[in-house]
């Protein structure tokens, strides 16, 4: 049996409100909060020729090739939430420890206009995900999943790109139970609560946070941890050192609001408010199967 133990930090802050935005759309920043936390020393790429060269150990400053490559990322230190609740990627990396193994589960990078399948990343949204690879530095081998849309694909592609691995002959595993629709129970009835005023981010918001348009959606509770238990933590000995996995919005956002018991704040107001791109959670697990979590962002703010 794998026990589940949550360690998160709570932050109290205020009510936001509420915007009508679709599904996945990208959004103007607007008076976001300011991170607390961040990642030292760790470059920003402004495009593909910036990536360092990363094949082995020795590449590592500081690390040798007698390191435990299990453990090269890990310097303990305070995880800093911000005033959101989340905490910068980077530095959760670092605090998984030598017997720990973790999962994150992350919204791709910026996207171009449409929301289908096929919509790709920006150009922005590439150098997005190279630098969150930046913070995902170390000689642990990482593995990747993602949905079955091209924007999700290409995220864990340039994720591992920032990290200097190959990404021609890349292993990346599709997971398409990992969108909204994991949650939705009657498609129908949740689309009779979608207005001008509540669209479907709305609508997930308040069913995540506040509990409405319940009878929309499967049990909140059961629901997370059916996700948790079928796709992210598996056995110890199962699991990865690190595992990427790419997702939306809203697949990540009540993942969020169960992980953190709604402590991580993403509430729809009228505002605007709402994840960022590469925002999601880390699930960490030790060697006697305990768990872990946190909110994590990849960006310097975890909201639009």
């Amino acid at each position: 049996m794998v026990m589940k133990n949550k360690f998160i930090s709570i932050i109290s802050i205020s009510l936001l409100a509420l915007v009508a935005c679709s599904d996945d759309n990208p959004q103007t920043p607007n008076d976001n909060p300011t991170s607390s936390s961040s990642v030292a020393d760790v470059p920003v790429l402004s495009s593909a020729s910036d990536i360092p060269p990363l094949s082995s150990a020795s590449d590592i400053p500081g690390l040798s090739s007698s390191t435990d490559l299990s453990c090269d990322n890990y310097a303990p230190s305070e995880i800093l939430l911000d005033t959101v609740g989340v905490a910068d990627i980077g530095d959760v990396w670092k605090n998984v420890k030598c017997d720990e193994k973790v999962v994150f589960v992350i919204r791709h990078a910026e996207r171009e206009s449409g929301v289908g399948k096929e919509s790709p990343l920006t150009p922005n949204g590439e150098i997005q995900a190279m630098n969150v690879g930046l913070k995902l530095l170390g000689s642990a081998k990482f593995a990747y999943a993602h949905t079955d849309y091209v924007r999700t694909e290409q995220t864990c592609k340039f994720i591992a790109l920032g990290r200097g691995e190959d990404t021609l002959g890349l292993a990346h595993d599709t997971i398409r139970e990992l969108t909204s629709g994991w949650y939705i129970k009657d498609s129908d009835l949740r689309d009779t609560y979608i207005s001008t005023d509540t669209n479907s981010n709305a609508v997930v918001s308040f069913w995540a946070y506040d509990s409405l348009f319940a009878d929309a959606y499967y049990d909140f509770a059961s629901r997370n941890q059916e996700v948790i238990d079928s796709f992210f933590v598996k056995e110890y000995a199962l699991m990865d050192k690190a595992k990427v996995i790419i997702s939306h919005d809203e697949f990540v956002v009540p993942l969020i609001a169960y992980v953190t018991d709604r402590q991580a704040n993403f509430r729809k107001r009228k505002a605007r408010w709402w994840i960022n791109y590469l925002t999601g959670v880390a699930i960490i697990v030790n060697s006697e199967n305990q768990v872990r979590y946190f909110a994590v962002k990849g960006l310097e703010t975890a909201t639009e």
